[in-house]
């Protein structure tokens, strides 16, 4: 019996009763696969921790890269221009040595790689990445596997230009081809918002919605929006098929921060979220009814916020999506109740606001993560606005951790996350293979700040999945539910449909608390399959193929 976990009784309280949910999430098969039968699950090994007391001084540690960078010349001062610098991250093994390496895009300046030494340590590898290319006017971006080689790519996109394709050759080594057939002609300002990957029409390859900013001309200042779009992969080959006539015109009308591909409504097909930053526009939810998109009308996820970020997990153990919008003085989390298929702001119920007496006024990157593998996802956020605002450079970054019924427990000065610099994207995951969540995030115009995570006593779980039988060989949009005991935890595999002007890697990271086996791993398929794996013992890294 599936028990929930103890955060939900106090925001069930203030929102709604948990169901049993019967949605179709319209599988076309279950299979059943014990464990060490068939090689399909395949570990790293067991890793330990060598020496879990050094967690309780130093839970992370803090390094700086990028400091040599070429900068403007306003860089940190109060006439720093709001254009000036790259917004975001983009994290994925590019070069296939099992560590995640981060490509960081620069809209004045070439852009930079840093390429993982294997402990969390980076090289500044951009000469051998990049070449001697040089891409520029890039603010954002996300990796996925977009010619469908098994490695991983990148697209960029940013304010002054259009989408770029940045194409892996295995190694890490990139290039850059502008995206085929799509050239919409509105390159202006503010144009670059977000790319978010999934199979959408669940034909085995990756699918693309490309949310549009908008913004205003830097000369006319005359305000504009330009059309986001919806492309269809059509068979792995790198071209794309425009379907954009199925986004809504309030959608097309919307400045976009970040979008996300989630099923919302356990139908076993990809909905559309997408965040807006411009009150009175509403964040909106369309529905995907096999392959036909419909913009949604009641599901309280139309919430109106000044948003930037997205972070998306289970909190409440009933394998829908929850979601945690940053914003400009709030951070409203939406949790779903499956009897109602609604979803109920709240944040105030779990005692979730940013900290004004300590300057944090505009929040951007935004992540549900277990932080401490606690087998409770905390929420992590970046905070910094531009200058010319009251105290741009006093806003520090913080760390929420779930305590079991709120997240008032704020420990970002102890983690030495609490960076005062204005900070963009982030992204969260594990940089050196230890089972311990690390983030990797982007300062606006200027470096790179990664703040590695020291290792301890909670158990954890890693998965990545691999596809061999689709050009989705990294099996983006699948949902995979790991039970340990009595508990349930469910993650989503995504590609850049989290956070602000970032993309992390194809892996989901379980905390697994005290557990020290995993009772089954339930994985359905991005095509609708789903799969049931047998027990697994705690704090290794896995790769199921099918």
């Amino acid at each position: 019996m599936r028990t929930l976990h103890p955060l939900v009784s106090l925001a069930l309280l203030a929102c709604c009763t948990p169901g049993t949910g019967t949605a179709d999430r319209g599988q076309t098969s279950t299979v059943s696969v014990p464990s060490g039968t068939d090689g399909r699950v395949t570990s790293t090994g067991v890793i330990t921790c060598d020496d879990p007391t050094l967690r309780d001084a130093t839970p992370m540690t803090s390094t700086i890269y990028g400091e040599d960078w070429p900068k403007t010349p306003e860089y940190r001062s109060q006439s720093w221009d709001l254009f000036d610098g790259g917004r975001g991250v983009v994290v994925a093994d590019f070069d296939g040595d099992n560590d995640v390496d981060v490509l960081v895009p620069r809209d004045l300046f070439r852009s930079n790689f840093l390429r993982n030494n294997g402990d969390g340590s980076f090289t500044d590898d951009t000469m051998a990445a990049l070449g001697d290319l040089t891409p520029g006017q890039f603010n954002g971006g996300s990796a996925a596997d977009l010619d469908s080689d098994g490695d991983m790519d990148a697209i960029l996109y940013g304010l002054l230009g259009t989408a770029t394709l940045a194409i892996n050759d295995g190694s890490g080594r990139f290039s850059m081809l502008p995206m085929p057939e799509w050239d919409t002609g509105d390159s202006g300002y503010g144009c670059g918002g977000s790319a978010a990957w999934t199979d959408y029409d669940r034909d085995g390859d990756l699918d693309l919605f490309y949310g549009r900013l908008g913004g205003s001309d830097p000369v006319t200042d005359v305000v504009f929006t330009c059309d986001s779009q919806l492309l269809v992969g059509n068979g792995g080959d790198g071209t794309f098929t425009s379907q954009t006539a199925q986004i809504s015109q309030n959608i097309q009308e919307t400045r976009i921060m970040v979008a996300g591909w989630y099923d919302f409504d356990d139908n076993g097909h990809q909905d559309l979220y997408v965040v807006s930053d411009a009150p009175p526009m509403a964040n909106w939810l369309m529905w995907n009814d096999g392959g036909t998109l419909t913009e949604a009308t009641e599901s309280g996820l139309g919430i109106i916020v000044a948003g930037m970020g997205l972070g998306v997990g289970d909190l409440n153990a009933d394998r829908l999506p929850d979601v945690m919008v940053t914003g400009i003085e709030e951070l409203p989390l939406m949790l779903s109740s499956r009897s109602s298929g609604l979803w109920f702001e709240s944040s105030a119920a779990m005692g979730l606001f940013p900290d004004p007496s300590r300057n944090q006024v505009v929040a951007w990157g935004g992540e549900l993560a277990d932080m401490d593998n606690d087998g409770l996802l905390d929420v992590v956020v970046t905070y910094g606005d531009f200058a010319g605002s009251a105290s741009p450079f006093a806003q520090p970054d913080d760390i929420h951790l779930n305590d079991g019924s709120t997240f008032s427990t704020v420990v970002g000065e102890d983690y030495r996350y609490d960076d005062l610099s204005v900070q963009r994207g982030f992204v969260v995951t594990d940089l050196n293979a230890d089972g311990w969540l690390d983030v990797v995030k982007k300062e606006l115009g200027g470096v790179v700040y990664v703040n590695l995570a020291t290792c301890g006593d909670g158990r954890w779980l890693e998965i990545q999945l691999n596809d061999g039988l689709h050009a989705n060989h990294h099996a983006v949009g699948a949902r995979i539910t790991v039970t340990a005991g009595d508990q349930e935890h469910t993650r989503w595999i995504h590609a850049g449909s989290t956070s602000y002007a970032s993309g992390g890697p194809p892996i989901a990271h379980f905390g697994l608390g005290e557990a020290t086996e995993v009772d089954a791993i339930e994985v359905v398929w991005p095509t609708g399959e789903v799969e049931t794996y047998g027990g697994q013992q705690a704090n290794q890294i896995l790769t199921i193929t099918r």
